[in-house]
């Protein structure tokens, strides 16, 4: 698959992101938005796509707000952890509004429609992407949670109405030492 990656500058307000776009360029893409997990950037889960070979396919990632200094490099997280499993409320609903918000965004720039639209993450990104998911299912053909969790302790408003449209994909390693099962 050959795809044209560009780096766009975050939308006012929003996040900053990285969009990989399919060398054939049509106004109906079947959309993945990707979250990354705590601890890396956008350019994380993009790079994973390519091996899926998926063709007419825009991907989507943007930057957790959260930049976080490690040894040697940066990285960024969605939040805050209170505890194992439990976000820290503030940080946790402050990333919730500005993923909200740029999911709009993104759909008025690429004309996105929710038939054709794709959540995904890896570890925090995939509690972001269950709880994007879980708040405004109408918006999502499905959500792809790798290694994460559903933040149960957070007072989510869940749209359990509207759950039975929305298709999931949920895969977490039994040796994972970060989020165990």
């Amino acid at each position: 698959m050959k795809h044209k990656p560009m780096i766009i500058k975050k939308f006012d307000g929003a996040l900053e992101y990285l969009a990989v776009k399919p060398k054939e360029s049509t106004d109906n893409y079947t959309t993945i938005i990707t979250l990354h997990g705590r601890g890396s950037d956008y350019h994380d889960l993009p790079r994973m796509m390519e091996y899926l070979e998926l063709k007419e396919t825009l991907i989507v990632s943007p930057q957790a707000p959260i930049e976080m200094n490690h040894f040697t490099s940066k990285g960024y997280a969605w939040y805050d952890l209170y505890q194992e499993g439990i976000p820290q409320y503030e940080t946790f609903n402050k990333s919730i509004k500005k993923l909200q918000r740029f999911m709009e965004q993104i759909q008025s720039k690429y004309v996105i429609s929710s038939e054709k639209l794709l959540i995904s993450g890896f570890s925090q990104g995939a509690v972001m992407a269950c709880t994007l998911a879980l708040l405004e299912p109408e918006k999502f053909l499905g959500a792809i949670s790798l290694s994460g969790y559903i933040p149960l302790k957070s007072d989510l408003q869940i749209k359990i109405e509207k759950l039975d449209r929305l298709n999931w994909f949920v895969a977490h390693g039994t040796h994972d030492n970060v989020i165990p099962l």
